[in-house]
């Protein structure tokens, strides 16, 4: 069951948030008789991509935004399929503490830039010869792995039971196997095996991070959490299955223990997202808002285009009634040259909320005075006067903001200002328009139908209903305007007739 490999069938992932490096290497790996190469722009299109396919190997750029190269490395290594095929790093500007953390994670070899044809020719022969002619078993795991990743789970499944008769007790068929009973929807006998296999092996965190994986798929969080925590007792220094545990303590309402996690998290990486706004939830869940706002501001200065840390900060403050501080707080991210506009329209949204309609209508001036081209503020301004019967008012803004940036809501909210003009036909202009562009249009032919009924053209109406329910849309009230049209036009049938 050897693997058998030749150039012109290895899949190689390139990625490189630079479109030449990405081109230069390809055209080097096309030179060398690779046909099979896929490019990406980020790690996070990587990953993706790598979930999603075969590859061979992967040669990714360390420096990159958003997800770098280290990342990506330790993403792929961390997989129980084929996280094993070799990854050669590339980078320009690196000492030597980037070379080995790159090695460390599990690089299998670093290029400098920059690096020659042949340099690179050489890392990707030696890296596909090491990986392509392993000795047995590895041989044949890696093949069944491809098969796996191919979801051929049946044959995989035969090719275990051949495999495991010749190497007991060898961890990595254990594991193979405890995945692909998963994959075959045979939970339980999947959950037996990896209970025996830890009783053999309980150093080996793969299966504990497997059982707890089974563990979530039948809703059992808490047994979930135990496996997890011993997985990540034993294998610490993995910041996301750490987030992961946390938020699962948090389901569970044990946000202090959550607390813990989320803070190992943040202690690998501390401009982690999810752990800086987890630890966020967890103070807050414990009662301790100022905890919760800090970790909230931390998040909000390390990603400054994330509206989300914000957006957390002020719910908990409404949900520990201490709307003030949320509104102090809120104050202190407008009004300096550098202000981005999601801040002001948060204190505007807040202002609403708080029934301080006027703050909020003079925040969103005071924003539109500044950047005159924010849809956001033009459709909040636009509800804003709808709800107070400005309907002339309601229609310029909003037909502003649809101009500026299309929307289903900014046209559901214009449909409305021209529904309550009884201006039917302009509704119905715009929810023609919102079809275009929605993924779960009932409420729109709802609306739809019920502009139709207005003009009592009840046959139109009644498609648009009919269509409302097809979409997914079954509430008595669309089910008793359906029986309110075939009513009216069967009376409309029978006053033909008598006539």
């Amino acid at each position: 069951m050897s693997l058998r490999w030749s150039l012109q069938d290895v899949k190689v992932l390139v990625v490189d948030d630079q479109i030449q490096m990405r081109k230069s290497i390809s055209r080097i790996l096309s030179s060398m008789g690779i046909v099979n190469i896929t490019e990406a722009s980020s790690g996070i299109k990587a990953f993706s991509l790598f979930q999603q396919s075969n590859f061979d190997l992967v040669i990714t750029d360390i420096l990159m935004e958003k997800m770098d190269g280290f990342e990506l490395i330790e993403l792929i290594r961390k997989r129980n399929v084929r996280g094993d095929i070799p990854i050669i790093a590339v980078s320009g500007e690196s000492g030597k503490d980037e070379i080995v953390k790159a090695n460390t994670l599990g690089a299998t070899f670093y290029l400098m830039k920059p690096f020659s044809a042949d340099d690179l020719d050489d890392r990707v022969k030696n890296s596909l010869a090491d990986y392509f002619q392993p000795n047995e078993p590895l041989s044949s795991i890696r093949n069944i792995e491809i098969m796996f990743q191919k979801n051929n789970f049946e044959v995989c499944l035969k090719l275990i039971h051949i495999l495991e008769q010749k190497h007991t007790n060898q961890t990595r068929i254990i594991l193979l196997k405890i995945l692909v009973l998963e994959k075959l929807q045979k939970i339980d006998e999947s959950i037996a095996l990896a209970l025996e296999a830890i009783t053999h092996h309980p150093g080996y965190f793969r299966f504990y991070g497997a059982l707890a994986n089974l563990y979530n798929a039948k809703n059992n969080f808490a047994e979930a959490a135990l496996a997890m925590a011993k997985e990540l007792e034993i294998n610490p220094k993995q910041p996301a299955r750490q987030v992961e545990l946390g938020y699962l303590l948090m389901q569970l309402n044990n946000p202090q223990e959550a607390l813990k996690h989320f803070q190992l998290a943040i202690a690998e990486k501390p401009k982690h997202k999810q752990a800086l706004i987890g630890a966020g939830n967890a103070f807050a869940m414990a009662g301790d808002l100022d905890k919760a706002i800090y970790y909230f501001q931390r998040y909000r200065k390390h990603h400054p285009e994330d509206i989300r840390p914000l957006e957390a900060l002020v719910e908990c403050c409404f949900e520990a009634k201490e709307t003030k501080k949320a509104e102090t707080i809120l104050k202190t991210y407008i009004g300096g040259q550098s202000t981005q506009s999601d801040a002001y329209i948060l204190l505007a949204k807040f202002y609403f909320r708080a029934q301080k309609k006027a703050e909020g209508i003079k925040t969103l001036e005071s924003l539109l005075s500044r950047t005159p081209d924010s849809p956001e503020a033009l459709r909040l301004l636009g509800e804003a006067s709808l709800e107070a019967g400005q309907f002339a008012k309601a229609e310029e803004f909003l037909l502003k903001a649809a101009r500026m940036q299309i929307s289903e809501e900014t046209l559901i909210f214009l449909v409305k200002t021209y529904f309550l003009q009884k201006k039917y036909d302009e509704a119905i202009a715009q929810l023609e328009r919102a079809l275009l562009i929605s993924s779960a249009p009932a409420n729109i032919f709802v609306l739809m139908g019920n502009c139709f009924t207005a003009k009592k053209e009840h046959r139109k109406a009644l498609i648009a209903y009919q269509l409302a329910v097809l979409s997914g849309n079954h509430s008595a009230d669309c089910q008793n305007a359906i029986k309110s049209c075939k009513t009216i036009l069967e009376k409309e049938k029978g006053g033909r007739k008598a006539s």
